[in-house]
């Protein structure tokens, strides 16, 4: 490299040319004579006046010796030999010197070869990893837990599409375990923008069935039921989530929040006309109809709620049902069967109200502008029946 250095450095500094200077002078003379020309032209055309000619013609010349002056003569085209053999000389010592002031000396002396430390034949990334567990399944297809650790790692680089692919393997092999379960219904829903409902939340409720404490399947089973409006349900997950102790502050603080805030919403108090195993069978047959003024406000595919809650206390709903505007009139039962939480059945109470509601937002959440229709607080028999007209816009 200092050859190489001193090869592109000397021959300028060797090299005597008495035609330097001259070529110099030249072409400075030739751009004067063409500035020259132009001008003259531009006050022949009239662009310039001839007080303005003559003082750019002045500036021309003052320019033109100023040039002349620091243009070389051709005899300081010689060589300068001294420079050159400075140059060859202290490059090289320069060089050198820093060298072993800084450089490795002992890298020039044959070293036997050794195997390359254990950082150096670790997966320098996480596309590594990825791609030699992929090459390890494609040896052994049936690690199941290989294909467990290949999902999350794809979803991790946010390539849910090959997760899902992923996980599927694993829940061909490995099925009941929870953690697969929850891990591939979290993928299912990443790729429908977050929506656990459906098969993703169909998944959870199987994975809690199995595991009713594991952490990460009370926490998206909850979140589903929050999605679904579900919110009593929801509620009971969450705090059956914080009981478990094994949440980070982070997540301990949302769940508090969540708790909080269904709480409010439904209100958390037990009502006192709750009589535990009264009338098990208890059920009420409902027909809602939509008042006549106000069907312009209600599109075909609203979705009615019909639902039970207690006549005092909170309005947690006890039993509920989905329909459709476009299915109006309409009769359906409430019973046990559509109670959102074991501890709160229909048959537990004495007095309900039944309420039936157009939601223009599809919220199981009551909101200004929906419609509803409400009775008057009915006393739960065996059979009950009840008519409700949706008759008035909530303000």
């Amino acid at each position: 490299m200092i050859g190489a250095a001193l090869v592109l450095v000397l021959p300028p500094l060797l090299r005597s040319d008495p035609h330097r200077g001259a070529e110099r002078l030249q072409i400075d003379a030739e751009l004067y004579r063409q500035r020259l020309a132009e001008l003259e032209a531009d006050r022949a055309d009239g662009i310039l006046s001839e007080s303005a000619s003559a003082q750019a013609r002045r500036e021309m010349e003052d320019e033109a010796l100023e040039t002349l002056a620091r243009t070389p003569r051709p005899t300081d085209g010689a060589a300068a030999p001294l420079s050159a053999i400075v140059v060859a000389l202290a490059v090289p010592t320069l060089a050198f010197g820093l060298y072993l002031q800084l450089g490795t000396p002992v890298a020039l002396k044959p070293q036997p070869r050794q195997a390359a430390p254990l950082q150096e034949q670790l997966p320098h990334s996480l596309e590594e990893m990825v791609a030699r567990l992929e090459t390890r399944l494609k040896g052994n297809p049936e690690d199941a837990e290989g294909w467990a650790m290949l999902g999350r790692s794809y979803a991790v680089m946010d390539q849910l599409e090959a997760a899902r692919g992923a996980f599927e393997e694993a829940m061909r092999r490995k099925g009941d375990d929870v953690d697969v379960v929850a891990d591939y219904a979290e993928v299912l829903a990443g790729l429908n923008n977050g929506d656990l409902r459906g098969r993703p939340a169909h998944l959870l409720e199987t994975a809690l069935a199995r595991a009713p404490e594991n952490p990460k399947v009370l926490w998206l089973a909850s979140m589903a039921a929050y999605q679904d409006d579900n919110l009593v349900q929801a509620l009971d997950r969450l705090r059956r989530l914080r009981g478990t102790g094994e949440l980070d502050p982070e997540l301990s603080k949302a769940v508090n929040d969540l708790i909080a805030d269904a709480e409010s919403r439904l209100g958390a108090a037990t009502p006192s006309d709750v009589v535990a195993g009264t009338a098990p069978a208890a059920r009420i047959e409902v027909q809602v109809l939509l008042d006549a003024s106000l069907a312009a406000q209600a599109e075909p595919t609203d979705t009615v709620f019909i639902l039970a809650r207690p006549s005092e206390g909170s309005r947690m709903p006890l039993s509920i049902v989905r329909r459709q505007v476009q299915e109006l009139p309409v009769t359906v039962i409430l019973d046990d069967s559509q109670s959102m939480s074991p501890s709160m059945r229909l048959s537990q109470f004495r007095q309900v109200v039944v309420a039936a509601r157009v939601s223009k937002s599809g919220s199981a959440l009551p909101v200004t502008g929906d419609l509803e229709g409400v009775s008057e607080p009915i006393a739960v028999g065996q059979t009950s029946r009840v008519v409700i007209t949706v008759n008035r816009v909530l303000p």
